[in-house]
C-alpha cells in the first residue's frame, strides 16, 4: 500500500515528467508490450522459407575443402625456393595422387601435410587468406603451386570441395526461426510508433530556441518537442 501511495503522489506531483531514467523505463515497458504480442506469434514454414531467401547472407555456409599440401620454407632455401617449387612441381605432376606428399619439401610442424575438409575461414585461420583464397578456387584432383601462405609456398592437391551453399530450412530452422522474431519484434514495434505519432506533432526547433523555450519534460532525447 505504500508503494502504490507514494507512485500516485509523486505522478501526481510529476516528478516522472522530469526524470529521464523514468521516462526510458516507461519506454522499454511500452516496447515490451509490442515484443510480447510478436513473441506470441508462431511463424509457419512458408514464413520461414520466405526469410531465408530474402535473407541469405545471413545463412550462407562458406565454400570448403580438402587437400594434401607439400611446404617448401623460403628462410632454409633462400633465393632457390621459387625454383624448388616448380622443379617439385613438375615431379608431383609426374607422380599424380600417389606422390608421397608427407616425404617431400620441408617440415611444418604446426599444420599437417593432409588437411580434411574445412570451411575457408578455418583455412585463413591456419595458413592466411592469401592463401585460403587460392585453394578455394583450385580445381581438384591435380597437384597445383606454388600457393604463398604466412609460412612460405606449397604445393597443394585439393581432393575435395563444397561449394558455398544456402541450407535447407530443416537445417537452420532454430537460426531462422529466431531471426525472424527478431525482425518481427522490430517490424512491429515501428508500426507501433508510426501509429502513435499520429497523435503528435512533432516540432524540430534550432538548439538555442529548445533550450530557452522547451522545459527538460518536453524534450525528446533527439532534441524535437512533442506536443
Amino acid at each position: 500500500m505504500r508503494d502504490e501511495i507514494s507512485y500516485r503522489e509523486a505522478t501526481a506531483m510529476g516528478l516522472d515528467r522530469d526524470d529521464p531514467t523514468i521516462r526510458r523505463r516507461m519506454r522499454l515497458k511500452l516496447e515490451t508490450l509490442s515484443e510480447d504480442i510478436a513473441a506470441a506469434t508462431s511463424p509457419t514454414d512458408q514464413d520461414l522459407q520466405t526469410y531465408l531467401e530474402q535473407h541469405p547472407d545471413s545463412f550462407l555456409e562458406e565454400p570448403q575443402a580438402a587437400f594434401r599440401q607439400i611446404y617448401l620454407n623460403p628462410d632454409r632455401r633462400g633465393r632457390s625456393v621459387e625454383a624448388d617449387a616448380r622443379d617439385m612441381l613438375v615431379k608431383v605432376r609426374e607422380e599424380g595422387a600417389e606422390a608421397m606428399s608427407d616425404r617431400l619439401g620441408d617440415s611444418l610442424l604446426s599444420v599437417p601435410n593432409e588437411i580434411n575438409l574445412l570451411p575457408r575461414s578455418e583455412i585463413a585461420r591456419l595458413f592466411g587468406e592469401e592463401f585460403s583464397r587460392t585453394v578455394i578456387d583450385l580445381n581438384p584432383g591435380q597437384w597445383e603451386g606454388p600457393v604463398r601462405s604466412g609460412y612460405g609456398l606449397h604445393l597443394v592437391f585439393v581432393t575435395e570441395q563444397e561449394p558455398e551453399r544456402l541450407p535447407e530450412l530443416d537445417e537452420v530452422r532454430d537460426q531462422v526461426e529466431r531471426e525472424w522474431v527478431f525482425a518481427r519484434k522490430k517490424e512491429m514495434q515501428e508500426a507501433m510508433y508510426k501509429k502513435l505519432l499520429e497523435r503528435y506533432t512533432v516540432v524540430i526547433e534550432p538548439p538555442d530556441i529548445t533550450a530557452k523555450n522547451a522545459s527538460a519534460a518536453d524534450k525528446t532525447e533527439s532534441g524535437a518537442v512533442v506536443r
